[in-house]
């Protein structure tokens, strides 16, 4: 990307929505997934060094067994500053619309495909009765960040920690209610 001012801000992301499905099968077998109760996303993001980065963590909760986890890199901006402006226009959109394919059906679904492949999607796919499904369980996705992170992740850049992040009152309005 390339500023007004001639500035070239190098970026990259990876989709968290595409990054489960390519790794489904690096991550576990068909048998790991015995007594899978849920799985839990975080996904986390910050600027330090001249760079925003973002995490993203899987964690496979079961029932009788040690959770298995694993964290990823999904993006990285080279800019000496944490732009919201910036973020949106490189990783944030996309990245956003990757985590709301994740939350769309609120639940993490694993068939078997013909091949012997795990196959992962986030709601009953249409060819559902050609595969069996070996796990579908419940999911959820937590923001972890600092308090401009957050106001990023809300479009609030700039934002006083008094002006509420829900509804974006002014604390005059607010403190009244109190």
């Amino acid at each position: 990307m390339k500023l007004e001012d001639k500035t070239v801000v190098s970026y990259w992301y990876k989709l968290p929505d595409e990054l489960i499905k390519s790794q489904i099968n690096e991550i576990v077998s068909e048998e790991d997934l015995e007594g899978l109760e849920r799985v839990n996303f975080t996904v986390g993001g910050d600027h330090r060094g001249g760079k925003f980065r973002m995490a993203f963590k899987i964690i496979l909760a079961f029932s009788s067994k040690k959770s298995i986890t694993r964290l990823y890199q999904i993006s990285s901006v080279e800019h000496s500053k944490d732009d919201t402006e910036i973020l949106t226009e490189t990783v944030l959109q996309p990245i956003g619309d990757g985590l709301r394919e994740i939350v769309s059906g609120k639940r993490l679904i694993i068939q078997k495909l013909s091949a012997g492949e795990l196959s992962v999607s986030f709601q009953l796919p249409d060819n559902a009765i050609d595969m069996p499904e070996i796990c579908n369980v419940p999911t959820s996705l937590v923001v972890v960040g600092d308090l401009k992170f957050y106001f990023q992740v809300f479009g609030h850049e700039n934002m006083s920690g008094s002006w509420c992040c829900w509804c974006t009152a002014h604390p005059s309005t607010w403190n009244t209610l109190c």
